[in-house]
């Protein structure tokens, strides 16, 4: 998404109506994007095979 693309996300996301089982991660992970100053970096890992874990690198 380019910096217009996240603005409008995010005003749609402020306006829209909350979906049920939804923990507002959406609006947050919006913001970072909106206010960094890179790309975001993230990966994934799963050293144990059982349980994964989410890295993000957000530069603001």
């Amino acid at each position: 998404m380019d910096r217009d693309e996240i603005k409008q996300a995010y005003r749609e996301t402020l306006r829209g109506d909350t979906p049920e089982a939804s923990k507002g991660a959406a609006l947050g992970l919006l913001m970072m994007a909106r206010d960094a100053s890179a790309p975001i970096d993230f990966e994934f890992s799963q050293p144990d095979g059982e349980y994964a874990t989410f890295y993000m690198r957000v530069v603001v």
